[in-house]
């Protein structure tokens, strides 16, 4: 037999478990910050505790990450180290640049060579001055490698690495 005070938690233990469970279902990777959780009532957070926990513990091939902040200024620090994480630390950006409006064609195309892995400027301006056109550089890393190790500075590294970001699929 149960007392009021053990139905109604009950019925708020039931209300909060669907709305974990409807959030699951419409952001599949979603992470829910509750913030201020050390500052409810200490009934509420021992229920609340509880279906955390059961939760945490209990869906580990269905989890939601729960993340449990004092303030608002802990959750500003949080959201802040997330995102620079995020960001900076776990996807570095390959191939970020920053594009300068071009006058010439010359420059533009410049800047196109300088879009190949391992290849600045004065390399992507030697490659155009030896051979013309970024065509010409596309069409000798496909089919003449060796025409192109004769360049200082061009090795194997810069084809292998060039021969996959222009001639392989993405996966």
């Amino acid at each position: 037999m149960f007392s009021s005070t053990e139905i109604n938690t009950n019925k708020k233990k039931g209300k909060i478990v669907q709305e974990l469970n409807n959030f699951k279902n419409i952001y599949k990777d979603g992470i829910i910050i509750f913030q201020g959780f050390t500052k409810i009532q200490k009934k509420n957070y021992e229920y609340l505790n509880d279906i955390i926990i059961e939760h945490l513990f209990t869906n580990s091939n269905n989890f939601l990450g729960i993340i449990p902040t004092r303030s608002l200024e802990d959750t500003i620090v949080y959201l802040k180290n997330l995102a620079y994480r995020e960001q900076i630390i776990d996807n570095p950006v390959i191939l970020s640049r920053v594009k300068n409006k071009q006058k010439y064609l010359a420059d533009a195309q410049i800047f196109f060579i300088e879009g190949f892995m391992l290849c600045g400027k004065k390399k992507a301006k030697e490659l155009l001055e030896k051979y013309g056109s970024p065509l010409k550089i596309i069409e000798l890393i496909k089919e003449n490698q060796k025409e192109l190790l004769k360049i200082n500075g061009i090795g194997k590294l810069f084809l292998d690495k060039n021969i996959k970001l222009l001639f392989d699929h993405l996966s």
